[in-house]
């Protein structure tokens, strides 16, 4: 759906969604030439998916979270991520049984993120009265989850439930 190279450079961000970085920067990271790069950013700065700034003689880019169509090619992005993670641990596939465990269990769910770092699940909840205390995942609110969007979570995260909702968070934090 998404050609390969395009698809390359938009992973860069999928890691670091709120950062910025220079056109070799994302040359490097996405593992494709700098001519390839550029022609690919101006196809994304074209179609707004993406803002660049002038700093030090450098221009870097970011991703513009307002345009909603990259919103939602984020989100097909997040779900390829986490199939492809689900195919390289199957021993994780119990986690998939958790989305559904976790949403009739607790009222007022929005999205749940599995955190590779961590080792934990982070359920975030439309209202501050539905958190509840739990030993064996985070529970906090929407508010809460924009506040605290932690570097670590962004990069070692696998969404588990409503991936949309993941890249509205963003776009509103």
């Amino acid at each position: 759906m998404i050609p390969k190279g395009r698809k390359k450079v938009l992973g860069v961000f999928m890691d670091s969604p709120l950062d910025e970085f220079h056109l070799r920067e994302i040359s490097r990271r996405a593992g494709i030439s700098v001519n390839n790069t550029h022609r690919y950013l101006n196809q994304f700065l074209d179609k707004g998916f993406f803002r660049a700034r002038e700093r030090d003689n450098r221009k870097l880019f970011r991703l513009n979270l307002e345009n909603e169509f990259l919103l939602k090619m984020m989100e097909y992005l997040e779900v390829e991520r986490r199939d492809d993670f689900f195919r390289k641990r199957p021993e994780m596939g119990r986690l998939r049984g958790v989305t559904g465990e976790v949403r009739e269990a607790i009222k007022g769910v929005v999205m749940v993120v599995f955190d590779r770092e961590r080792g934990d699940v982070l359920v975030v909840v439309n209202e501050k009265e539905h958190v509840v205390e739990s030993r064996v995942m985070r529970v906090m609110d929407v508010k809460g989850f924009k506040k605290s969007l932690e570097e670590n979570l962004l990069k070692n995260r696998v969404v588990l439930y409503n991936e949309f909702g993941f890249w509205r968070a963003l776009s509103e934090s």
